[in-house]
């Protein structure tokens, strides 16, 4: 019954204005896709970007046999290199402590919506600070560091 009647009343109304039905769903399909087509090839999670830019920079520095220690599993993952992405609740100081100085080349944190968890001075003792000069895209979401006696690549 609910078909019949929104047959007759569309075909009704095209007829008043001698517009085909056809042509006005297709009208509202293109303004549809038109309406959504911004958001649809906007990158789903560009605000991993600095993440992946500083990612991609330490692969294109590492050597083998290095590894990356982060706050999140996509490190090592865009890096291309084996490490460790520590939770929240292991201090850094101590996965640094049990593991090789040598170990890990790179500390790679990335600000989640937490906020910062890794300002331990102690712990970052060995490392340098590699700041937005050295690494293009990189912004205040992501913090950057080499270990200080790695040779230079």
């Amino acid at each position: 019954m609910g078909e019949r009647l929104t047959s007759w009343v569309s075909g009704r109304w095209a007829k008043a204005r001698r517009i085909r039905v056809e042509w006005v769903c297709a009208l509202l399909a293109g303004v549809c896709v038109l309406a959504l087509l911004p958001r649809s090839v906007r990158p789903p999670y560009g605000h991993t970007e600095p993440l992946r830019r500083a990612c991609l920079w330490v692969r294109d520095r590492a050597a083998p046999g290095d590894a990356v220690l982060a706050n999140t599993q996509w490190a090592p993952f865009y890096a291309e290199l084996p490490g460790q992405g520590l939770p929240w609740d292991i201090p850094l100081w101590l996965e640094l402590s049990n593991a090789p100085e040598r170990r890990y080349r790179f500390i790679i944190f990335y600000r989640h919506q937490d906020g910062w968890r890794f300002h331990e001075d102690a712990a970052l003792a060995a490392y340098r600070a590699i700041g937005a000069e050295e690494v293009s895209g990189l912004d205040g979401s992501v913090a950057l560091y080499e270990r200080r006696n790695a040779p230079a690549r």
